[in-house]
């Protein structure tokens, strides 16, 4: 089997675990980063407060960083010229044949990688995160115009990789055939998740949230943006009607 080499813009908590699980198994692989992705006092903007995560990073698998050279105006926009690493493609050209798998199209450098990949000798694989409920939302012209853009951006792509069935469909309507398919859903740390719900006291825990002891918890986690659907919880919450209260 080839080794595999994973783009990111930076290292990603819910990531981590799986390079991590894969290194652990013997699996050849690298990661690479387009931007360390962190500052000095841990500041995200999103969260509006300083974040310490509580696992590590970039420990139990090997990885590389890059220097970004997009401008310090357009990483602040966090536009398409947010990332901009020629030392990558530069790099890509000196390593043997092996898989390259980019999570988008939205920044500069993943742009380049799709292009230029195969040049190097290498096998492509693409993840991204639109599924085809996001694009049949757009306008009709709006569709056509990135169906087409998108099969030609995309043309050099051996192995898609989707999320779900809404992913699947996604690729689907652009036309790619289905031996290119590979489901590749998200995937969760099991053993550490189940290894902390043992050691909780389920009873103290929601004595201390004051929460009923036969009442069913509905949890929504995330940053409180838009792009997260923060207002899906309240309108689920409202179809509950007097079933449901929150705490």
């Amino acid at each position: 089997m080839l080794p595999f080499i994973f783009i990111h813009t930076h290292p990603i908590q819910y990531f981590a675990p799986l390079y991590q699980y894969l290194s652990s198994r013997g699996m050849a692989l690298q990661v690479w980063y387009c931007a360390d992705g962190s500052r000095p006092d841990g500041y995200d903007a999103e969260f509006g407060q300083a974040v310490q995560w509580d696992i590590p990073l970039l420990e139990g698998y090997a990885y590389r960083m890059f220097p970004n050279k997009a401008s310090a105006a357009q990483q602040a926009d966090k536009g398409f010229s947010a990332f901009h690493n020629p030392a990558m493609l530069q790099a890509l050209q000196q390593e043997p044949p092996s898989i390259v798998v980019v999570h988008g199209w939205n920044y500069r450098t993943y742009v380049q990688l799709l292009q230029q990949a195969k040049r190097y000798g290498h096998q492509l694989a693409f993840r991204g995160e639109t599924n085809a409920a996001m694009e049949m939302a757009r306008p009709r012209w709006q569709q056509l115009l990135r169906k087409y853009t998108l099969r030609y951006l995309l043309r050099h792509v051996d192995y898609f990789l989707y999320i779900g069935q809404q992913s699947k469909q996604f690729y689907t309507r652009l036309g790619i055939p289905q031996q290119q398919l590979h489901c590749t859903p998200y995937a969760v740390d099991n053993q550490r998740f189940q290894q902390a719900a043992q050691q909780l006291q389920q009873s103290v825990v929601r004595e201390q949230l004051r929460l009923p002891a036969d009442a069913s918890i509905f949890l929504c986690s995330g940053k409180y943006i838009d792009k997260k659907d923060r207002w899906m919880c309240s309108v689920l919450l409202h179809s509950c009607g007097s079933r449901c209260h929150i705490y």
